[in-house]
């Protein structure tokens, strides 16, 4: 048997053995998907991940074969309404545990991205519809997914989804490092561009024993190192930073350390600091700036230690690159970008 058939055969075997707990998977444990019908809990979940760009007529007849007792669509979508949406994370953990990740020494490289879908047209639906623009005159709908992906194993590893409209890409990699489950064999590294970096982020991942290497923009930096300390020059220090959310230096528990105070205004989310209140959170950083081009440089901040070298921090940032083109995969040749339902759940 080649890869791609264990591969396939693992996939089955995950579903068929969630079909023993298929009460913890529907909306009424005690009534949907007891019978036994064409459209069964393990079929449903199976068409479903199986579907492609064709109409659903089309779809069904790949699936089930030239058959005069092959359901119909209104079938599927009635099955399809009594299912949980917990069971795709459950089933993506699942497959995934199958498989020993490569590992980059003992770091497993983890890229953080996120792409943008379009869905049904719904004017009526005022979180993912925009306006009709340049782009189109009827308007259209977004979602935003935002994942995590394990490059040397090519696997998506958790998503969090958000209607096109509040789309929030701090809020949801802080969600995902909160949920991600850190293992003794391996330390976890999540690799993440421009509009990722934030203090909050910082403080989960560190919080949950998670390294980090985050592009930034100058504005970003200048604003983390301060005016005194940013230089056109290579930069590769550690630094600690007291956040605050109060403009009083008297407030101050440690006055001697005063360059190091950054104070978050109301706006900005911080999880370990609500809006009032007088405490303070210290955050130990390493942030790296190296010339790209004449002229040119990029600016990474990570909790990597210092035994990781410079031209490590860029091998895995260039790792980055990876969820870019298995999004383009994802999208074009496995059809994800080909939605069958007309409705938002």
């Amino acid at each position: 048997m080649n890869f791609s058939n264990q591969v396939k055969a693992l996939l089955q075997q995950d579903i068929e053995s969630m079909a023993t707990l298929r009460h913890l998977f529907v909306a009424h444990p005690d009534s949907d998907m007891t019978r036994n019908r064409k459209i069964n809990f393990q079929s449903a979940l199976s068409f479903i991940l199986s579907m492609e760009k064709d109409t659903m007529d089309m779809e069904l007849l790949k699936f089930y074969g030239l058959s005069k007792k092959i359901p119909t669509p209104s079938a599927f979508y009635q099955q399809r309404q009594k299912l949980k949406t917990e069971l795709f994370p459950y089933l993506l953990n699942l497959f995934n545990s199958h498989f020993p990740p490569k590992l980059y020494g003992d770091i497993l490289p983890i890229a953080c991205d996120g792409s943008e879908f379009n869905i049904f047209l719904d004017p009526g639906n005022p979180d993912t519809y925009f306006e009709p623009n340049g782009k189109s005159n009827r308007g259209f709908n977004l979602i935003h997914v935002t994942a995590l992906y394990d490059i040397l194993n090519r696997q998506y590893l958790d998503a969090v989804i958000q209607p096109g409209k509040k789309k929030n890409e701090y809020k949801a990699i802080c969600e995902m490092a909160d949920q991600f489950q850190c293992k003794k064999q391996y330390k976890p590294l999540f690799i993440a561009d421009r509009g990722f970096g934030s203090y909050n982020f910082y403080a989960h991942a560190i919080r949950n024993g998670i390294f980090f290497l985050v592009r930034v923009k100058d504005l970003n930096a200048l604003r983390l190192l301060g005016a005194e300390d940013f230089q056109s020059g290579d930069i590769d220090i550690s630094l600690e930073r007291i956040l605050t959310r109060s403009h009083s230096k008297k407030k101050c528990l440690q006055p001697d350390k005063g360059n190091e105070y950054r104070c978050l205004e109301a706006n900005v989310n911080f999880d370990f600091l609500p809006v009032g209140s007088l405490g303070e959170y210290t955050l130990r950083l390493r942030f790296v700036r190296f010339q790209i081009a004449d002229g040119a440089y990029e600016n990474l901040v990570t909790n990597l230690p210092e035994n990781h070298s410079l031209d490590n921090l860029k091998t895995f940032y260039h790792l980055r690159w990876n969820i870019e083109t298995s999004f383009s995969h994802l999208k074009h040749a496995i059809s994800a970008t080909s939605f069958h339902s007309k409705k938002y759940k």
